[in-house]
């Protein structure tokens, strides 16, 4: 199961969480407490005893010494707990991470317990280390809740199965979801852009069929040129169907090589160069003409193609264009397409590269949009461990960013 970027808080409310985790100390007479992998509380600590809590956390020392314990039993440990004494004052703890797709999401520590290893000397020199009465401690270490190692073993391990099985089944849950929702505006594209180019070709040669003896050459010139316009944005519609359709049933193949970048943006451009013509949209390039790129030369040319054609759609006519290509961080390469047209504001942008939350914006020319070029974009930069954003303003034009690892070793 490969995981998209999640947190726990995705698949359970804080509220169930907390609950959970309030059933679980109190059956088990552990402390516990959720944590992000960086450490920040998710949830708020449950029982709590009164000798960590307002004893050795109250003193600078101590309180050092259980932060240093909870990082590391709150690292990601795809083979089990970790279980081991707290730095403090010996009592044992443990961290069960919680992993989805091998991404650690969260970490459940739980512990604050006293086994046969402990006894009085131990804790009492501990006192006296951290500046805490001799006397009050004892008295609160007394009242630390006793379980064996071999007992409390079980019950680290009983957690971390419990928190990664109801992780994995809420995290499939939400996939499912999520695909339910892609599938269903998958079938709104196919039932509504479809319907409009066809509806478009099927009244053009009704009027030529029923009327073609009585229009002129100059009619019939137009007619043809609107024929040619809605068969041209079926076919595009139709591609990129097929496309996202190949990607989603892992039939897409990936098949990275060395070529030009210039061959490569050619060829692009005389693909759209009759839409470019028709808006009268200058294209600008910046890159060396013998840049060499290694990726899977259909897709960039599809990732290319779609950004271009984005462009174009967007900007008015006598606009510009501009393609480019530099050196990245970390052996990457980046490629931008700039344009001058109309931008977009922040809620638009953070719609893109989603199925889920379509602008279905028109061009300046009255083009239709359904956004699914810029998700099959995403999907094949991703492909090549690469990463696609956008910089715009509305009114002042965009910039898409695409960065491609060139370590083909």
């Amino acid at each position: 199961m490969k995981s998209r970027e999640i947190e726990l808080v995705d698949l359970f409310e804080v509220e169930e969480l907390q609950k959970l985790q309030d059933v679980f100390s109190e059956a088990h007479r552990v402390s516990s407490i959720i944590t992000t992998p960086e450490g920040e509380p998710i949830t708020k600590p449950s029982n709590f005893t009164n000798f960590c809590f307002n004893l050795v956390r109250s003193s600078p020392i101590g309180c050092a010494n259980c932060m240093k314990s909870d990082t590391a039993i709150g690292q990601q440990s795809l083979g089990g707990p970790i279980i081991q004494p707290c730095a403090s004052a010996g009592l044992w703890d443990a961290g069960a991470s919680i992993s989805v797709g091998g991404q650690h999401i969260a970490s459940w520590l739980i512990g604050q317990v006293r086994n046969e290893d402990l006894n009085q000397e131990r804790v009492l020199k501990y006192a006296d280390e951290i500046g805490v009465d001799k006397k009050e401690f004892l008295d609160a270490f007394m009242e630390v809740p006793y379980m064996s190692y071999d007992q409390f073993t079980k019950v680290a391990e009983m957690l971390y199965y419990f928190a990664n099985q109801i992780s994995d089944k809420a995290y499939a849950k939400s996939e499912l979801e999520k695909a339910m929702i892609e599938k269903d505006k998958f079938l709104s594209i196919v039932a509504h852009d479809l319907r409009s180019p066809f509806n478009s070709i099927l009244g053009y040669t009704e009027i030529m069929a029923d009327d073609i003896d009585n229009m002129s050459l100059p009619e019939i010139k137009a007619m043809a040129n609107l024929l040619k316009k809605s068969s041209r944005n079926l076919f595009v519609l139709l591609e990129n169907l097929l496309q996202w359709s190949l990607i989603k049933r892992g039939k897409s193949a990936f098949n990275p090589q060395w070529f030009k970048f210039n061959e490569l943006f050619e060829e692009t451009i005389e693909l759209l160069n009759e839409i470019i013509t028709r808006k009268d949209i200058e294209i600008l390039s910046s890159f060396p003409e013998i840049l060499s790129v290694y990726g899977d030369k259909g897709m960039l040319e599809s990732v290319l193609r779609n950004l271009i054609s984005n462009s174009i759609k967007f900007s008015s006519k006598g606009g510009k264009i501009q393609v480019g290509v530099k050196k990245g961080e970390n052996e990457s390469l980046l490629i931008w397409v700039r344009d001058s047209g109309i931008g977009m504001n922040e809620n638009i942008v953070s719609s893109l590269f989603q199925l889920s939350n379509q602008t279905n914006r028109t061009g300046t020319d009255g083009e239709r949009s359904n956004g699914l070029g810029l998700i099959i974009c995403k999907e094949f930069v991703e492909k090549h461990e690469g990463k696609i954003w956008v910089e715009s303003k509305e009114g002042k034009g965009s910039i898409f960013y695409i960065s491609i690892p060139q370590n083909n070793t």
